[in-house]
């Protein structure tokens, strides 16, 4: 059980710090991922230049892969072990847009 992790936070432009976190445990119905990589793209990029104004504290990098390594009990479609990734955008997988 992993119980802290560190974080970018964005406090202003240009303020960026890197802090520890409290780890959430997952429910019975998700999982914790241990994030391995993270990148950079142009939203966290006007953020920290300030031309994205607002909002802040934020917390950067929405676009990330990971490693599952703890599951809930009623957790399904993947394991502990599998490699995943971020989709910020809410989608059902199903539809031709999909």
């Amino acid at each position: 059980m992993i119980e802290k992790g560190k974080v970018a936070v964005l406090y202003n432009p240009k303020d960026v710090r890197i802090e520890e976190t409290n780890i959430k445990q997952p429910t019975q119905e998700q999982a914790l991922i241990k994030v391995k990589a993270c990148g950079v793209c142009p939203t966290d990029v006007r953020s920290y230049t300030g031309l994205r104004q607002g909002g802040y504290p934020r917390t950067l990098g929405h676009e990330w892969v990971g490693e599952i390594i703890e599951i809930g009990s009623d957790f399904q479609g993947f394991k502990i072990g599998d490699r995943v990734s971020a989709d910020w955008r809410v989608v059902c997988g199903k539809c031709y847009y999909c």
